[in-house]
């Protein structure tokens, strides 16, 4: 890429968003110091590791909301587009969940109307499939179109991605799990293959295509010295590796899980039953 190239690169980076950002860390940090102590009395309010999950969360949603990602994404190339919306969708969410402490979380849905509404959307099916939906309603040539001129528009589909996001992911790794219970690691693994069929098959589609359907990219992709059909070679496989891969190994992950978990409950049955006894009620015919 050339200095003229370089130069015509949009790099400015969102002030609001960004104080956003630092307000919600700000807000996590001075809570687990003055209100983790209350609610968390004989523990630690948070553990490092959900710490830094946390604050990785945040970093992550300013790289797709605030930094010049988002400026490249919103008008410049598709790819750009595309791993944004795979930030939200796929990785903020889950990160910002695994951050959170049970107290903190349990405080977070405290209100009887966050339960009720968590209940419905977080049910595997439901989630999987309005998130699957809303992936490729957003990815429309006229939905992208639409969205290249920014404004409150584009801040909603984003809002609606990074909430349906959540939905998705929260029974997955659930911190509140007397309010969404998690599912077994292998009904997780179904979810997580589940979740992949979608940006596998448009994204195996793009990258096969000779001739880009998203218009509005074109004349600002060649302005960077990038051909519109390499950037849309390159949308369609972030889609494949960025989103697809990461879902297979966390599935594979939850899968042996799951495996190594049936196991050692029918080790330790075997162990507590005595010899020849069947772990099924006696028959009521013999005393």
């Amino acid at each position: 890429m050339s200095h003229s190239h370089v130069a015509a690169l949009p790099l400015e980076v969102s002030g609001w968003v960004t104080l956003g950002c630092v307000v919600l860390l700000a807000g996590y940090l001075l809570g687990l110091r003055h209100y983790g102590p209350i609610f968390a009395p004989a523990d630690r309010p948070a553990t490092t590791r959900q710490m830094v999950a946390f604050v990785a969360g945040v970093l992550v949603l300013w790289v797709a909301l605030a930094s010049p990602l988002h400026a490249l994404g919103e008008r410049t190339l598709l790819s750009a587009h595309l791993l944004q919306h795979l930030l939200l969708g796929l990785l903020a969410p889950p990160l910002l969940l695994i951050g959170m402490p049970r107290w903190l979380a349990e405080l977070a849905v405290h209100p009887p109307v966050i339960r009720r509404v968590l209940a419905v959307v977080t049910r595997p099916w439901l989630s999987v499939g309005l998130f699957s939906l809303l992936l490729i309603v957003l990815h429309l040539p006229v939905s992208i179109a639409a969205f290249a001129a920014g404004g409150l528009l584009h801040s909603a589909a984003h809002g609606l991605l990074l909430a349906a996001g959540f939905a998705v992911w929260l029974p997955l790794v659930s911190p509140v799990p007397a309010v969404v219970p998690r599912p077994s690691a292998g009904i997780r693994a179904l979810t997580l293959f589940a979740l992949s069929i979608v940006p596998t098959v448009p994204a195996s589609a793009l990258t096969l295509m000779q001739r880009s359907p998203y218009l509005v990219y074109d004349g600002a992709s060649q302005a960077l010295g990038i051909s519109p059909l390499h950037d849309l070679w390159a949308a369609g496989l972030l889609a494949k590796v960025g989103g697809s891969v990461a879902l297979w190994t966390t599935a594979i992950v939850l899968f042996f899980r799951w495996a190594a978990e049936t196991d050692r409950r029918e080790r330790h049955l075997a162990a507590v039953l005595p010899a020849g006894s069947a772990a099924c009620p006696p028959d009521p015919s013999h005393p």
